[in-house]
């Protein structure tokens, strides 16, 4: 990944041992990003070694998304949501629609990983959605 990719809060992914694991970003260095693990450790990583993590609806679940016929929504207040739509063969998102206050429509059809929906649901001006 590079820095100019990133924003203070994303979660992304690093290597720990042999797997996988994510990580949200804490703090920018010169040469370093800090980031934090689930238990709370953190420490520095070089911004290369870090990776996009996909998103899947097993993903959104766990940020409190429920599964309707249009796909998985994120209920804010009223009538305003968070809808990310999969295709149903391949689980690849097709879209992410957000409708806030009557104000903000947006539907965008190039997220692929959990910072760029981060990045989206940010420029809404949504802090209910915690990721």
């Amino acid at each position: 990944m590079k820095a100019k990719e990133l924003m203070m809060g994303d979660v992304v992914l690093c290597q720990d041992g042999k797997e996988l694991i994510a990580v949200l970003v804490v703090h920018f260095d010169r040469d370093a990003v800090r980031v934090r693990r689930k238990d709370g450790h953190m420490f520095n990583i070089a911004i290369e070694l870090l990776q996009p993590e996909l998103i899947g609806p097993g993903l959104l679940e766990l940020f409190g998304f429920e599964t309707t016929p249009d796909g998985l929504l994120f209920k804010l207040d009223g009538t305003d949501h968070v809808l990310a739509r999969f295709d149903k063969e391949s689980n690849k998102l097709e879209y992410v629609e957000i409708s806030v206050a009557d104000k903000i429509d947006v539907r965008a059809t190039n997220i692929q990983y959990v910072h760029q929906l981060q990045h989206l649901i940010r420029l809404c001006n949504i802090d209910k959605l915690i990721m």
